[in-house]
């Protein structure tokens, strides 16, 4: 029943032996430090991955323009992407999971944006689940990237406090009314 579920990219060579996303040292960095922003525990969210393999046995996958790629992203929503009952937001951490939950790829444009996955449902390419309900989504970067690009933190950290503000409902905000008469 959590109301937020957190989706990553595909599970790395720790979330594979394991069995269980978010586990490797991103995972860790994820739960201690950006989870921890938004004032939830891993025990309140739900998390996934929008592929479900590692592609090639490695971390790296192929560009999101390939075809296979496309493919793949959903293949695994229509097979398993089964957020619970309960979820109210979905934060998407990475390019390929923000395709898979709303048909954009460009993280970098949408991030700290909160987009709603019903007004995606019209597309066919991508194939975007339909939940039933409004889900909203949360964009953000990967994790993982911020190892490579620690420009990113303090972004990703604003990114991780919204989330906290999404739930209470008191983010976003209506813009005020403007009286042009």
């Amino acid at each position: 029943g959590s109301r937020v579920y957190v989706v990553g990219q595909n599970p790395g060579a720790e979330e594979e032996a394991q069995g269980r996303p978010f586990v490797g040292r991103t995972g860790e960095m994820w739960e201690r430090k950006y989870l921890k922003q938004s004032g939830l525990t891993r025990d309140e969210v739900s998390v996934g991955n929008v592929i479900r393999c590692r592609v090639r046995g490695s971390n790296e996958l192929p560009k999101i323009t390939e075809r296979a790629v496309r493919d793949a992203i959903a293949h695994c929503q229509r097979a398993y992407f089964k957020p619970p009952e309960g979820t109210r937001v979905i934060v998407s951490q990475g390019a390929y999971a923000l395709y898979g939950l709303t048909g954009e790829s460009d993280v970098d444009s949408w991030r700290g944006y909160a987009l709603d996955m019903v007004s995606r449902r019209h597309l066919t390419e991508p194939y975007v689940p339909d939940l039933g309900r409004d889900v909203t989504v949360l964009a953000t970067v990967h994790t993982a990237r911020l190892f490579r690009d620690p420009t990113l933190t303090l972004a990703t950290l604003a990114d991780w406090a919204k989330l906290a503000r999404l739930l209470a409902g008191t983010w976003p905000r209506k813009p005020p009314a403007f009286d042009v008469g």
